[in-house]
């Protein structure tokens, strides 16, 4: 009783059915080189503010249009466990976590320091680096 993608692998395609009354529904989905269909559609269920089945075929398709349209690639702060928009800088995880002291859900700042990045958050920031713009003393 959910929703669920069905995929094939060979033409990098899926499309989104409803488990209980086995009716594919909305865009067929494909893929490329970068980003797989299935991981596509599943995102594509997330991003919608309703259950995709309450959505007519009409509405769908504008939604899959807009969804589209943010070009979603792998965060690259995570190496692709999550997919993000084009103009984002990572995922919600990656943004709200301490490389430090492994605390997740935190306010933290990405420190460059020569070809390595890392996120602090506040105290492990000052710590690491001394006093960091941004963060209280």
């Amino acid at each position: 009783m959910s929703v669920r993608v069905i995929y094939d692998e060979k033409e990098n395609m899926a499309a989104i059915y409803c488990s209980t009354s086995d009716v594919a529904f909305g865009p067929a989905i494909y893929g490329d080189k970068k980003m797989d269909a299935e991981r596509l559609a599943w995102k594509f269920i997330q991003w919608l503010p309703q259950d995709s089945r309450q959505y007519d075929q009409v509405d769908l398709m504008s939604r899959w249009a807009e969804f589209s349209a943010l070009n979603w690639r792998e965060c690259p702060e995570c190496f692709g466990d999550q997919i993000i928009p084009y103009t984002e800088e990572a995922c919600d995880g990656c943004l709200h976590r301490c490389d430090g002291c492994g605390d997740r859900g935190i306010e933290s700042v990405k420190v460059v320091r020569g070809t390595k990045s890392e996120r602090f958050c506040g105290e492990c920031a000052r710590k690491k680096i001394g006093n960091y713009p941004g963060f209280p003393q």
